[in-house]
């Protein structure tokens, strides 16, 4: 797909035009004057745009269509991208005029205009047939807005990039913290803990906060909430995400996330990305985030099916030149079975160990096994209670798989069956010792 400007005859896209604007001597108060641009695949255009320069910084969309063929997969979206990178900088507000319509609204509200003003009754007065649209007569012409201008006053350095990180707790303050210790980039941040954002300010973390305005300018945007949280904040902001921006959630689980927001942004024109730093420690907040947290960690990435494998790679180069040790691509469903299994059982078993009665009186009799055994009981329930639940199928088969194996050793012990007994140690030791191979 490509994006050119009609440098001739305009006119030759007139059926792309009626799409937008069914009466053609509507069309003829905006396309001379405009500037047109069309979205083609191979040689048939499938969509087009038209602007015009309303003075005072105003850009305005005077018509956006893609044909019925390629409707639903982003190319109005791709279109609208397109003319805020061609005319930031040199207009300060766009502006979209529409009917009432049901559809066209929303659409554009998910682009990330909001209703400026309503001019009543514009198209029962300007056109001479009712017009129609998702089941509703159009009465009013809805004018919407957004803002062009470059609000963020954090400029590149050299070939540096933006990140705009979303949650200032432990991971994504641990994110801020490493990109600044590995690179020259510009990190912006939000959280809802007043807090957290000041001491991310204090200690350099962050250059500024990540809002409205400087959000549309972020290469990268990383979201450290919790999976509900992650789906709910990434929907909502879909239409103010720059063209071209990798996105990518943090969550410890990717069925729940992916299976949202792979459908949802299929042909937007980001990339979105699952992901899953794989490092933490057992206490939550701001105040534990390390720069080095991430250090010889995997970043484990969930890929939408068909991204193309430059931008898998460039994400792979941007996580590992920002601390992590290793990058592993997968499938939701693969990360939630590995997962389920390495770290959310290891938190169960944790969990239950040091409920036993005799926990209490360990002091003087215990050394690295309870230790070992009993360190991620210290957890924040809030947030594991989700993501037990977002992944209880192959957490409750993992815990189930434990459940049976402990009976083996339950009832080598009640037999006092001291060959069985050995011979399951035995099976434990070897596969360790594989592992470690």
């Amino acid at each position: 797909m490509e994006i050119r400007k009609v440098t001739g005859d305009k006119r030759a896209y007139l059926s792309l035009l009626l799409l937008a604007d069914e009466q053609e001597d509507m069309i003829d108060r905006y396309l001379d004057r405009g500037d047109m641009y069309v979205l083609t695949d191979g040689d048939s255009a499938v969509g087009e745009c038209v602007v015009t320069d309303e003075g005072d910084g105003m850009l305005e969309i005077q018509s956006l269509a893609v044909d019925t063929e390629h409707q639903g997969k982003g190319y109005g979206r791709r279109l609208i991208g397109f003319v805020e990178e061609t005319y930031r900088g040199k207009f300060s507000v766009l502006q979209v005029g529409t009917g009432d319509s049901p559809l066209t609204v929303p659409f554009y509200e998910k682009c990330g205009f909001a209703v400026h003003h309503v001019e009543k009754d514009f198209i029962l007065e300007h056109y001479d047939h009712p017009i129609f649209e998702g089941g509703k007569q159009l009465i009013d012409k809805v004018y919407l807005r957004k803002a062009l201008e470059r609000f963020c006053p954090y400029e590149r350095r050299n070939n540096a990039m933006i990140f705009g990180i979303v949650g200032l707790g432990l991971i994504g303050g641990s994110l801020a913290r490493s990109i600044k210790f590995h690179s020259e980039h510009t990190v912006l941040g939000c959280d809802l803990n007043e807090t957290a954002l000041l001491q991310a300010r204090m200690v350099n973390a962050i250059d500024g906060e990540l809002t409205a305005e400087t959000l549309p300018q972020c290469d990268a945007v990383l979201i450290a909430l919790y999976p509900q949280a992650a789906v709910d904040w990434a929907l909502a902001h879909e239409g103010a995400f720059k063209p071209g921006a990798l996105v990518v959630d943090c969550c410890g689980v990717k069925r729940f996330v992916c299976d949202r927001l792979f459908p949802a942004f299929e042909h937007a024109p980001f990339t979105f990305m699952g992901g899953h730093p794989m490092a933490g420690r057992e206490r939550s907040g701001f105040s534990y985030a390390q720069d080095d947290l991430f250090e010889n960690a995997s970043m484990i990435l969930c890929p939408m099916p068909g991204t193309d494998v430059e931008t898998v790679r460039q994400a792979k180069e941007m996580f590992l030149s920002i601390g992590f040790g290793r990058v592993r691509f997968t499938t939701p469903l693969e990360h939630d079975e590995m997962i389920a299994f390495t770290s959310q059982l290891a938190h169960v078993v944790s969990g239950a160990y040091v409920k036993a009665p005799l926990a209490v009186k360990h002091k003087g009799f215990s050394a690295g096994s309870f230790r070992d055994m009993t360190r991620v009981a210290r957890l924040n329930e809030e947030m594991w209670t989700e993501l037990f639940l977002e992944n209880g199928d192959l957490l409750l088969e993992q815990t189930q798989g434990l459940i049976d194996r402990l009976t083996e050793y339950r009832d080598a012990l009640r037999d006092h069956d001291a060959a069985r007994l050995r011979d399951i140690l035995r099976q434990g030791r070897e596969i360790k010792e594989a592992l470690e191979d």
